[in-house]
């Protein structure tokens, strides 16, 4: 199919700018959010420091051991082959 032609030979015609509509703005919106994370991100990350934070080491787990102060003692088991409580049923 042939381009169509216009009467009038070089001369422009004056051609309305689409308008911005909420999608537009929605858009201008995400890409401030967008560059504010960003930002946010990157003050967060240059709070720490450089070098490597000095090791830890792991608590060592004292199986039957003395407990710390205030701890509770643990429950004890049921002997087994004794009947297991239950709540009482209301009806």
């Amino acid at each position: 199919m042939p381009a169509t032609r216009s009467r009038d030979r070089g001369e422009v015609l004056d051609q309305a700018s689409p308008r911005s509509d909420a999608y537009t703005g929605m858009l201008v919106v995400s890409l401030l959010a967008t560059i504010a994370g960003i930002v946010f991100l990157w003050m967060d990350y240059h709070e720490y420091p450089d070098q490597k934070p000095p090791a830890v080491k792991a608590p060592v787990s004292q199986i039957g051991g003395a407990r710390p102060a205030g701890a509770a003692a643990p429950a004890q088991q049921p002997a087994p082959g004794a009947p297991v409580p239950t709540p009482p049923v209301s009806k």
